[in-house]
């Protein structure tokens, strides 16, 4: 850590919360500087120090850069501004004027509403930051439009999404699946990356333009076996592509090199019978877990077999490593500075070579990091968890998960959604699965509660609530119809929620600086 101050004085300080007591003058324009905020909420100081322009604190510090950062500064991680201080991320996804779309009409409630209440975008924007400086939150989360960062740059940091995976061609014939998968082995893959990143004004130029944009995800919930979302893992979807596709002669290859060119091993672990490795062309399927969405073919397949499922996973690892680097390679030929914030991975028991695979190549390790708990007691019983955990699979408690992932990757993380809704008790929330609480002040207790343990993982070096205003009752383009909004769709704050946001971030400072030997 580089600094204007010896790293022990600033922390003697900090500790001290006197700045006299380590400078030894109350004249010293450096450290009187350091006491000033300029960020847009002028923030109060904390333990003498105040705030840069980016919401960065002073009282740690590193040298200016082009670009956010992330660094781990005595065990805690922290996201590092511009100008040098560190930040933690507390900004709810979604913070625009569209909101959500109604599926059926198109219509977007929020937008009608806004406009009728403020005049125009831009006035809303700038009571929106008022309203963000209150409740203490300091960043965007994601599912921000590009053009819609233009209303809050230069005063909120941001994040923005990109689609690097969904780019790639799709595999057709393949089992159905909520996510459709990909062949990234196409001669083209890399050229198909760049045309993302190179989109004019397109999410990785918009943030490569912007110091205040933090960085780019570079795609969201994708299906990596097991998982709710796939059906079957890419072992198993990749055989559904016609002969000599690149992502079957990328899986005949993956084949000879895991059997050292052995078929009669092959022959033995998967019960087949070809004379040659190049006969899996002809191959439509290899074992024998029926390929659907959900968790049931996962089951199936732990269950069938140790050795066959190392393989699954092995495939798995090597298509997620070429996403990664595909993804990887294509945002930094814009900008080497670009923070890479991972592909936000689900809520599920990933397996650990998966996750090494993604994180070699991010800077952060997104997390949609829902407390589907209560759901799973319901689709995987004790005994189906127990296997899955001696596969070395991710438990699905929210915290552990979280602790697991960083003790496999080593990277900060970033939980990039997470949520606690309220029953809609006439017509019920969708999806199914999804955290669920019967009441207002439930979701706020629930909010608090999430947030007090997330503050406590030094590794965690931001968390957004998904999202910051409610989605409509008729649901929205995929049905979604949610009560997860700091704001209802009137643009009047949810209470007791908003309350809760507030207090609680007050504290994350404080917080964070304790976890410190």
């Amino acid at each position: 850590m580089s600094s204007r101050f010896p790293a022990a004085l600033i922390l003697c300080c900090a500790a001290l919360g006197a700045i006299s007591a380590c400078s030894g003058s109350d004249a010293n324009p450096a450290v009187s500087a350091s006491a000033q905020s300029e960020d847009v909420c002028q923030s109060a100081p904390v333990d003498g120090f105040g705030f840069d322009a980016f919401g960065g604190w002073k009282g740690i510090e590193f040298d200016r850069a082009p670009r956010f950062r992330v660094a781990e500064v005595d065990g805690v991680w922290w996201l590092i501004t511009p100008d040098g201080h560190a930040l933690f991320s507390n900004g709810p996804t979604g913070i625009d004027p569209l909101g959500d779309t109604i599926r059926d009409t198109g219509r977007s409630p929020h937008l009608e509403n806004i406009l009728a209440r403020y005049g125009s975008e831009e006035a809303w924007a700038d009571a929106t930051v008022d309203r963000l400086c209150a409740l203490g939150i300091r960043t965007h989360g994601g599912w921000l439009a590009p053009q819609d960062a233009d209303l809050f740059s230069g005063r909120i940091p941001f994040s923005l999404n990109a689609s690097f995976y969904t780019a790639m061609p799709e595999v057709l014939g393949a089992p159905a699946s909520t996510k459709p998968r990909r062949d990234v082995f196409v001669a083209d893959a890399l050229e198909l990356a760049r045309q993302v990143a190179a989109v004019p004004n397109g999410t990785v130029r918009r943030c490569a333009q912007d110091p205040w944009c933090i960085g780019v995800y570079v795609d969201n919930e994708l299906p990596w076996a097991p998982s709710l979302l796939a059906g079957g893992s890419h072992l198993d979807v990749y055989l559904a592509l016609p002969a000599d596709a690149p992502g079957k002669r990328a899986l005949q290859q993956f084949f000879v090199g895991r059997y050292a060119g052995d078929v009669e091993s092959f022959n033995a672990t998967w019960g087949a019978a070809i004379a040659g490795f190049d006969e899996l062309q002809h191959a439509t399927r290899l074992g024998s877990c029926t390929p659907i969405t959900g968790f049931v073919d996962d089951i199936c397949a732990i269950r069938e077999g140790a050795d066959r499922y190392a393989d699954r996973m092995a495939f798995e690892t090597l298509v997620a490593a070429r996403f990664a680097d595909l993804a990887d390679q294509a945002l930094h030929e814009i900008d080497p500075l670009l923070l890479n914030l991972g592909p936000r991975i689900t809520a599920e028991p990933a397996h650990p070579d998966v996750l090494r695979a993604l994180a070699a190549r991010v800077d952060v390790m997104s997390i949609n990091n829902y407390d589907i708990s209560e759901a799973a007691q319901v689709l995987l019983s004790p005994t189906i968890q127990a296997e899955m955990a001696a596969f070395g699979l991710l438990p699905l408690d929210p915290y552990e998960r979280l602790r697991q992932v960083y003790a496999h990757t080593g990277k900060p993380i970033l939980v990039s959604e997470w949520f606690f809704r309220v029953k809609r008790s006439d017509i019920g929330n969708y999806p199914p699965v999804l955290p669920e609480v019967d009441s207002p002040a439930l979701q706020a207790a629930a909010y608090a509660a999430y947030v007090d343990a997330i503050l406590a993982m030094p590794f965690v070096v931001g968390e957004h609530w998904f999202q910051w205003v409610d989605q409509p009752r008729e649901g929205r383009f995929d049905g979604e119809n949610q009560l997860i909004g700091i704001v209802a769709i009137d643009d009047e704050l949810n209470q007791p929620l908003a309350d809760t946001v507030a207090a609680t971030n007050r504290t994350i400072l404080a917080r964070r600086l304790a976890l410190r030997p």
